[in-house]
């Protein structure tokens, strides 16, 4: 879908944005970790936390892996992104968008992995996707390579 999309209508690529999306979706990251995290452990602490396996996986992808890891990047912007460009980048739809990013990646994470994920997807539709869309790409890209960096120096300790 981004292949076809870039090819209609171009390719628009704003470096600054695309970091802007790096700290959008690092202190969205952070108020998960201090607020919404201590909140869904008093609502539901039945919900599997541990997100070793997860990240491990993630992280081996990227190891053994890293140009056919980050190629599922785009493709995955592009099934969310794309259809949200087509009906029209407005609060709501950007919400609906961010709900089924999150919940997509529910099998994989645990539910508070999810709620950032998909605060992140809305915060990108709203603030940076009129940017451009490879820019909400490259953006994605640079917060999952900050992410195996972290993990990797996680794992170190």
């Amino acid at each position: 879908m981004l292949g076809w999309y870039c090819s209609r209508y171009g390719v628009e690529l704003k470096l600054v944005w695309a970091g802007v999306f790096l700290v959008v979706a690092l202190s969205i990251a952070v108020f998960s970790v201090l607020v919404v995290n201590p909140l869904l452990d008093r609502i539901a602490p039945s919900q599997v936390n541990d997100i070793t396996a997860a990240g491990e996986g993630i992280y081996q992808g990227y190891r053994f892996h890293p140009l056919r890891t980050l190629a599922k990047t785009p493709g995955e912007d592009g099934l969310f992104f794309v259809p949200l460009l087509l009906i029209g980048v407005t609060p709501l739809t950007s919400a609906v968008g961010g709900l089924l990013f999150g919940a997509m990646h529910y099998p994989a994470y645990p539910l508070k992995y999810c709620i950032p994920k998909a605060l992140i997807f809305f915060s990108a539709a709203l603030l940076v996707l009129p940017n451009g869309l490879l820019t909400v790409v490259v953006g994605h890209i640079l917060l999952d390579v900050v992410a195996f960096v972290g993990w990797h120096f996680a794992r170190a300790r």
